[in-house]
């Protein structure tokens, strides 16, 4: 049986000074452990599925989380965020206003090139 949800954490490390910063500097493991510990108490791994991702996008005001099937995006300062949205968002369905992410840093990701991505000539 397929998850109900599925979490992504950006734990995207660049180099020191990179213009675009990463995830890793903003607590991105600690956030992605947070979640995996929230999922233990809760004993829902069979319900949820949480994944460590590389570069999500948008990450100017904290780690960047994505929970799907809902699509929702946060903006995530620091692992205690987990539980709030475990609580509020996975368990209950309400996603958590105060850590969404500006839809404004939404429309600063990168989108495809018209016609899509080339996957070795498929």
């Amino acid at each position: 049986m397929p998850p109900k949800h599925h979490i992504f954490v950006c734990t995207n490390q660049r180099p020191p000074g990179h213009p675009r910063g990463c995830c890793a500097e903003k607590s991105g493991m600690h956030i992605f452990y947070a979640f995996l510990e929230e999922m233990g108490k809760r004993m829902m791994h069979n319900d949820c599925f949480i994944s460590e991702t590389k570069c999500l996008g948008p990450c100017l005001l904290g780690t960047a989380v994505v929970v799907y099937p809902d699509a929702v995006w946060y903006s995530i300062q620091s692992p205690d965020a987990a539980k709030e949205i475990f609580d509020s968002h996975i368990l209950n369905g309400q996603p958590v206003d105060k850590y969404r992410m500006p839809e404004e840093a939404l429309q600063l990701m990168p989108t495809p090139p018209p016609g899509g991505i080339s996957f070795g000539g498929r």
